[in-house]
């Protein structure tokens, strides 16, 4: 806390610590009805939750729990006794909007279709503007009304592709080498696909932190290169590994201080899985990324060369100074 006038420390309220670091991306944000009170966004528990606490650093409550990501807060409803969020509570790999009761933290699910909602409030706070995708939805848009729940429909995209044969696009989940953690993954046939034939892959990869390259958004976030690429004949693979975002602290941090060991085991788990399909060539594969995922690709090439017929690595990371 400071003083205003003076700009001099009046007192430190409280810390955030951990033994890996702390990340704080969020400001604080006063209720609407109790300027004595504010919301704070902390990882402390392994997720991203909510706190309240008072204006002297003393801490009301957790208002939310749980092995899942708050991911943004829209505001307060008309009356300031719910808060607006986004969250992954349904999935890791969607994103759904909820109203958050202040008082006795009951949570209510606004958005109602599969898929990766985005939500703006209006400035009475009532209504939410929702505009979201999912794989096989261009883009939708709704208004919420945070009165009574009830959901409308503004518009609904046109497919862009409609009259273009698209590749067989596949979300799935595979385990990483601990034979606990559950890592998601795009895979891309290619066009015309034979299962009786065996295809090059490309393993298209990040894997740094702030990422997540799979979700149950348009087309599963295949882009125009993914599909270009698979009308050339190839099965592009995408991964999201431990150490990207959205899947709590510990997935997460795990690669602190190690930076591309965990990582390079979770995307090998992924190869391990595609040479199980009948249809994959295990000597024709190939990797490609940029920045973290140029750096990626070198640890690829590099710690298994024997798996790797050939890399492209964009832009890579390489000296960490």
């Amino acid at each position: 806390k400071y003083d205003a006038a003076t700009g001099d420390l009046v007192a430190v309220l409280f810390e955030e610590a951990n033994p890996k670091y702390v990340e704080p991306e969020n400001p604080i944000l006063f209720l609407k009805n109790n300027p004595n009170q504010f919301i704070w966004q902390s990882k402390r528990d392994g997720y991203n939750h909510i706190y309240i606490y008072d204006i002297n650093g003393s801490l009301i409550k957790q208002l939310t729990k749980g092995q899942w990501d708050i991911l943004s807060i829209a505001g307060f409803d008309e009356k300031g006794e719910n808060l607006i969020v986004t969250s992954t509570e349904s999935s890791p790999i969607e994103k759904h909007i909820y109203s958050i009761n202040l008082k006795n933290g009951k949570r209510t699910k606004l958005s109602n279709e599969p898929g990766v909602h985005k939500a703006a409030l209006s400035n009475s706070g009532r209504y939410v503007l929702d505009t979201y995708t999912s794989q096989g939805n261009p883009g939708k848009g709704a208004v919420i009304d945070t009165k009574t729940n009830s959901i409308n429909t503004l518009y609904t995209a046109d497919n862009p592709y409609k009259d273009i044969t698209l590749p067989e696009i596949t979300i799935g989940k595979l385990k990483a080498d601990d034979g606990q953690t559950d890592l998601y993954y795009r895979l891309v046939k290619p066009t015309n696909f034979d299962a009786t034939k065996k295809y090059p892959v490309v393993i298209y990869v990040y894997g740094g932190p702030h990422s997540q390259l799979v979700d149950n958004s348009w087309l599963g976030q295949a882009r125009g290169w993914d599909i270009y690429m698979a009308e050339k004949g190839y099965i592009i693979f995408t991964l999201d590994n431990r150490g990207t975002s959205n899947r709590g602290l510990k997935f997460e941090n795990i690669t602190h201080r190690q930076l591309g060991i965990i990582e390079t085991q979770d995307q090998m788990a992924g190869v391990d899985y595609l040479k199980t399909l009948p249809f994959v060539d295990p000597d024709r594969i190939g990797v490609h990324g940029w920045s973290y995922g140029g750096f990626m690709t070198l640890n690829l090439m590099l710690r298994h060369p024997e798996t790797f017929k050939v890399g492209v690595a964009g832009g890579p990371v390489t000296d960490w100074k």
